[in-house]
């Protein structure tokens, strides 16, 4: 009983935080199709239903390794889909030198309201971007690997984390088979592999339900074609 109270007042937080977010997403929402806003909507209920998240195990392995790789005191960092500020403070105790978050809501100045398929940013603006289970919400995967190659500098690095091999419903809407697949979608953009993970559920490197893979690569500008 108590537990069936407690969905329910969390629904109702939700739904009211949609109504309060909703505005924020005012452009996207009043020029998209039918379809696109409710693309939109879907996603911001799934982000609002986990805006009090904590840092994920997740979020260090992978800012740790990139860490490893990068000299983040000299970055410009993008992190696609943080939710809160949480995933941005850790990548900023590794030393960034920015760290910007793009989600469908804020509630903080370093995150923008932002739609991933359609940056604001102007080309050539980050020398990291790091997205953690975000891809996978994707409209149109294809686009939003464009606005990361195209907002990111010449030798950029790029760290991604996806789960793989699921059945898509709800907000998950991209399932890819594998780490080849994943790097397929930057066919012709990776300058250098530097690191691959992949981890079946529930493992220590894996605390989700789903297998995973994480990727770290330097970018290769020179033959951009989007």
């Amino acid at each position: 009983m108590i537990k069936k109270i407690r969905r329910f007042f969390h629904k109702v937080r939700v739904t009211i935080d949609l109504w309060r977010h909703s505005p924020q997403l005012k452009q996207q929402i009043e020029t998209g199709t039918q379809e696109y806003r409710k693309y939109l909507k879907i996603q911001l209920r799934r982000t609002l239903s986990k805006r009090k998240s904590p840092l994920r195990m997740r979020t260090k392995l992978l800012v740790d390794k990139l860490s490893e790789f990068v000299d983040l005191n000299k970055c410009d960092v993008l992190c696609i889909g943080p939710r809160n500020i949480v995933e941005l403070d850790y990548i900023r105790s590794k030393g960034a030198k920015s760290v910007t978050g793009i989600d469908l809501y804020s509630e903080h100045t370093d995150i923008k309201v932002m739609d991933m398929h359609d940056m604001t940013f102007a080309d050539n603006s980050f020398d990291v971007v790091y997205s953690s289970h975000s891809l996978e919400h994707s409209y149109d995967i294809k686009q939003v690997v464009n606005e990361i190659i195209r907002v990111a500098r010449p030798n950029a690095h790029i760290a991604i984390e996806m789960p793989i091999q699921f059945e898509p419903q709800g907000a998950d809407l991209v399932n890819i088979e594998n780490i080849q697949a994943l790097r397929a979608l930057f066919d012709g953009h990776i300058s250098q592999n530097l690191w691959v993970e992949e981890q079946p559920p529930h493992t220590p490197r894996n605390d989700s339900g789903a297998s995973i893979v994480r990727v770290i690569f330097a970018l290769d500008k020179k033959v951009v074609n989007l």
